[in-house]
C-alpha cells in the first residue's frame, strides 16, 4: 500500500538551531557518525517502506544537501518507477518568517498536485529515528482518518525537549491541540509525522 503515498521531507524550521554549526548548514546536512547525514534517517525510512516518490523541501543553504542526496541512487529512490525532487523556496533567507514549510508548499503547489499518489507523509529533516511507514499508512486508511500523527511520549520533558512541538490528546486519542513545550511538565507527548 506504500505506492498510494508520496512522500515530502520538509527542512527545519527556523527556530530549531545548532548554535555554531547552523550557520554553516542545515541540520539535516550534519554529518552522523561520520558517513552517513541526519537526512539519511528519514529518506531511508520512506525507500524502506516502499515510498519511491519523495519530495525534499530546501530552505537555506542547501549545497552540502544537494552534494549529499545527489541523485537519490543510493537510497534505491531513481529507478523507473522512482522519482527524488529537490524542491526551492524564493524566501530562502535563513532568518526570514516567511521561509516556512507552508511558504514551501504554496510555491511547488504544482509539483505536489502532479503526484498520481492518494495520500502523502510528512517527515522532519532533523529527526534521527527508525519507523515502517508501510504500517502506518495501513492504519491510517482502515482508520479513515484525514489526518494521523505519529507521537512519541518522552519523560524528560523539562531538560530535553523544550520548545519541541507537543500534542495534548483526549480519551479517544485525538489531537486536542499542538502547542511549543515552554518546559512546565515532566512528562509530554512530542509531535512527529503527520500524515495525509
Amino acid at each position: 500500500m506504500a505506492n498510494k503515498a508520496f512522500g515530502v521531507i520538509n527542512s527545519a524550521p527556523n527556530y530549531i538551531r545548532v548554535e555554531g554549526l547552523h550557520e554553516y548548514r542545515p541540520i539535516g546536512a550534519f554529518t552522523f557518525i561520520g558517513r552517513f547525514r541526519v537526512i539519511d534517517f528519514p529518506l531511508s525510512n520512506m525507500s524502506n517502506s516502499g515510498i519511491n516518490r519523495i519530495h525534499v523541501y530546501l530552505n537555506s543553504r542547501p549545497r552540502s544537501l544537494v552534494e549529499h542526496i545527489g541523485s537519490g541512487r543510493h537510497y534505491n529512490i531513481n529507478s523507473k518507477r522512482g522519482n527524488l525532487q529537490l524542491l526551492f523556496t524564493q524566501q530562502n533567507g535563513a532568518n526570514s518568517i516567511y521561509n516556512t514549510d507552508i511558504t514551501a508548499y504554496m510555491e511547488n503547489l504544482e509539483q505536489i498536485e502532479r503526484m498520481p499518489q492518494d495520500y502523502v507523509i510528512v517527515a522532519p529533516s532533523y529527526m534521527v529515528y527508525k519507523q515502517d511507514y508501510q504500517q502506518l499508512l495501513d492504519d491510517h486508511v482502515a482508520a479513515g482518518n484525514d489526518i494521523t500523527l505519529l507521537y512519541h511520549k518522552v519523560d524528560q520533558a523539562k531538560e530535553y525537549y523544550r520548545a519541541c512541538n507537543v500534542v495534548e490528546l483526549n480519551k479517544q486519542k485525538g489531537v486536542e491541540s499542538l502547542a511549543r513545550n515552554m518546559g512546565t511538565a515532566k512528562e509530554k507527548i512530542s509531535a512527529w509525522i503527520p500524515m495525509l
